[in-house]
């Protein structure tokens, strides 16, 4: 069951063609601000408190029209409770039990900061600690568990910002642990296994793909000796000493795994990425089709090669499995930009070895199952680009609810915007609300156990109140929230 939407663009919107994944620059502009008060303006980011009875937005205010942004609590029915006034560009919000993170971009008239909120009345945030950010780190995201005592913020740059969530928010702390030289934006946090696990994301215009290289050869480090065997690194960087010696490059195809229990234990102390090679692994797995068979058949031709993957934008724990995570897994679907053709997916992935070993391949350490993403699931494949994802257990079935979002400005006359639900492990079913209109924009969403569903409408100026039913479909309520 799909229901589309479509509408005319607004002129005025289209004036604004930025991309929402950057928000690092706006125009500066001489004149006198209206108040914002309680209203929606360029909405960048939602959340739900744990009980599933509130919502929390984030307003940019992107186009500088009223110099404030704002953090705005609302109800289930779509009802504004309150609002608290903040600095423009607020970039994202991160719910952990009882603690509300807001991270900010950097803005004419205020720095990088995070501001944490204690929600233990979640009807009315209180401002626990503000914490300013340099180093040239923009924040693109938080990442805490909750009753857990540490957490992260990630940066455009690739920085790292670690620390401790104290019972009294005021008491945390936050320090600059690590520069992985890649912007990672989805972030796990293992508490099991105090990791934190940190993936690339392209954040503007979509330049790198997945790619299929061969590994059937390992070259010593820096004399490059030459071996028959594989050792993970694709041979392609590896292959003279110039591309060995530019290890940052990798880094569009490795994620991160940071001991967070270790860097507390060392009073959170720095390294640079040179000395940080050892936290990085590869990213590579191969992904089935519905029907079990593999996206890349096995031949003569690739049996030393991997897929190697890139660009990742939201990862969510699992429900109940300490050792398994979500991923989305997002790629161009155009060939004149490379082609991601087996991207686009919701991945379960399943730690299942010891990923901290350097002597551990990834293959042997985690599995990765596409869960979302399925040909029938995504048809044309030219529309879709995955972004943000919810899950939530409603009627007792794990839904599953994913955002897709084509900007104007990375996709010139390709727009595609759309919330997408499913029950993980059901693909006989799936239910999709979509437009192609500035006016109805989704970007970023929220689901809480009772199926209700609100969305950051960015371009449109508004928040959309969505009721999300398994096995049945997905419902707009008249609500536009403005």
């Amino acid at each position: 069951m799909r229901i589309l939407y479509t509408a005319r663009l607004s002129s005025r919107l289209l004036a604004l063609m930025i991309s929402t994944s950057i928000l690092g620059f706006s125009c500066k502009k001489d004149e006198n601000f209206p108040p914002l008060g309680d209203k929606v303006v360029s909405p960048i980011d939602v959340a739900s408190d744990k009980s599933g009875q509130y919502f929390y937005a984030i307003n940019s205010d992107y186009p500088r029209d009223y110099n404030q942004g704002s953090l705005l609590v609302l109800n289930t029915e779509g009802q504004k409770l309150g609002v608290t006034p903040l600095p423009r560009l607020g970039r994202s919000l991160t719910v952990a039990g009882n603690t509300l993170i807001v991270t900010f971009s950097n803005s004419e008239d205020s720095g990088p900061r995070v501001i944490l909120f204690d929600i233990t009345n979640p009807a009315a945030p209180a401002l626990a600690k503000t914490f300013e950010l340099s180093d040239g780190c923009n924040p693109i995201n938080a990442a805490a568990r909750d009753n857990y005592p540490y957490w992260v913020v990630s940066c455009s740059n690739g920085q790292i910002h670690a620390g401790t969530l104290d019972a009294n928010l005021a008491n945390s702390s936050l320090s600059y642990v690590r520069n992985y030289a890649t912007a990672r934006r989805a972030l796990h946090i293992d508490t099991s296994r105090n990791l934190l696990f940190a993936f690339p994301t392209q954040l503007g215009e979509q330049e790198t793909s997945d790619v299929e290289l061969e590994d059937s050869k390992t070259f010593s480090d820096p004399a490059g000796v030459e071996t028959a065997a594989p050792n993970q690194i694709p041979d392609f960087y590896e292959r003279n000493r110039v591309v060995r010696a530019d290890k940052a490059r990798r880094g569009r195809y490795q994620f991160a795994v940071y001991d967070l229990a270790d860097g507390a234990a060392g009073g959170w102390q720095k390294k640079e990425f040179s000395d940080s090679l050892d936290e990085l692994r590869w990213t590579y797995f191969s992904l089935s089709a519905a029907d079990g068979t593999p996206d890349i058949a096995a031949t003569p031709e690739n049996t030393s090669k991997r897929f190697y993957r890139t660009n990742f934008w939201e990862a969510r724990p699992d429900l109940t499995d300490p050792s398994t995570f979500y991923l989305s897994h997002r790629g161009s679907p155009d060939p004149n930009r490379g082609g991601s053709l087996f991207a686009n997916n919701i991945l379960r992935v399943k730690i299942k070895g010891d990923i901290t070993s350097t002597a551990v391949f990834t293959s042997d350490a985690l599995s990765f199952e596409r869960i979302y993403g399925f040909k029938s699931e995504l048809e044309p494949a030219s529309r879709y680009f995955v972004g943000d994802f919810d899950i939530q257990t409603v009627q007792g079935q794990p839904l599953l609810v994913v955002n897709h979002f084509k900007d104007f400005s990375n996709w010139p006359g390709q727009a595609y915007f759309s919330v997408v639900s499913k029950v993980i492990g059901n693909n006989t079913w799936i239910a999709e609300t979509s437009s192609t209109s500035s006016s109805k924009a989704f970007y970023q969403i929220a689901l809480t156990p009772s199926g209700r569903a609100l969305a950051a409408n960015f371009y449109g100026n508004s928040l959309i109140l969505l009721d999300v039913t398994p096995g049945v479909g997905i419902t707009e309520r008249a609500t536009n929230i403005q």
